[in-house]
């Protein structure tokens, strides 16, 4: 079912981050993941949009996040694929 904010076109939260965010946004279960130019994984509660966590893997981050059970998978401007655990 839509919610009423979505069918009014009212926006129901936002957030300021400190860097862009090259890539679409995942979500899993009650939490939004992105991956910001500076290189941070970040959870936000879908409900609120308060940030619960960042993880840092210092550089830019260059794929949509993925999750596979506990664990979250992002590429990264190094070449290296990181998978990051107990974060969500």
């Amino acid at each position: 079912m839509v919610s009423r904010e979505l069918e009014t076109g009212t926006a129901i939260w936002s957030i300021d981050v400190d860097s862009n965010v090259g890539v679409a946004p995942t979500v899993a279960g009650q939490t939004v993941l992105i991956g910001d130019e500076d290189g941070n994984v970040i959870g936000i509660d879908t409900n609120s949009g308060k940030i619960l966590w960042e993880f840092p893997i210092g550089v830019e981050i260059t794929s949509s996040p993925i999750v596979a059970g506990d664990t979250i998978y992002v590429g990264a401007a190094d070449g290296k694929l990181y998978a990051i655990t107990g974060s969500n």
